[in-house]
């Protein structure tokens, strides 16, 4: 089973999912724009999963789920492993200088678009489309899954 999360890896639930995949036996591509929080991500999952077994494969690439290509370029690095069983998206930030309507700055306001709103299109897991995968490709043994977090 491949399990690709769409960035967010590197901490909280993106990263216990990924840990929580390896544990069920799957092999894991992390995505993150960051390639230090991917190392430190892959730290922490070794020192908890000290030895994945040879069957898995456990990678990491720099993503900026924003840009279409490279969420194309991750998921072609699947095709040596057999392609995607499972995709999670699970990109989105609130920015620390994200206010209100009136105040959020406008580069502030494209930065949390981009992730939360075209990450989440190229990643293909907004509600509605994910059900709509989930049917059209059922018959191919793809799962499909949306988890949309939001701030309290």
């Amino acid at each position: 089973m491949l399990y690709l999360p769409l960035s967010a890896t590197t901490f909280g639930i993106g990263l216990e999912t990924s840990i929580l995949f390896l544990r069920e036996g799957a092999s894991v591509l992390m995505l993150d724009i960051s390639t230090s929080a991917l190392s430190s991500a892959l730290e922490k999952i070794h020192s908890i999963l000290p030895q994945i077994p040879s069957s898995q494969t456990l990678k990491t690439h720099p993503c900026d789920v924003s840009r279409e290509t490279d969420i194309a370029a991750a998921v072609s690095l699947l095709d040596p492993w057999g392609g995607v069983d499972i995709m999670f998206n699970n990109a989105g930030i609130m920015h620390a200088r994200d206010s209100d309507a009136l105040e959020t700055e406008e580069k502030i306001w494209d930065l949390t678009m981009g992730i939360n709103v075209k990450g989440v299109w190229w990643g293909c897991a907004v509600l509605a489309l994910t059900r709509e995968l989930a049917i059209v490709h059922a018959r191919e043994n793809f799962r499909f899954n949306a988890l949309c977090p939001a701030p309290l």
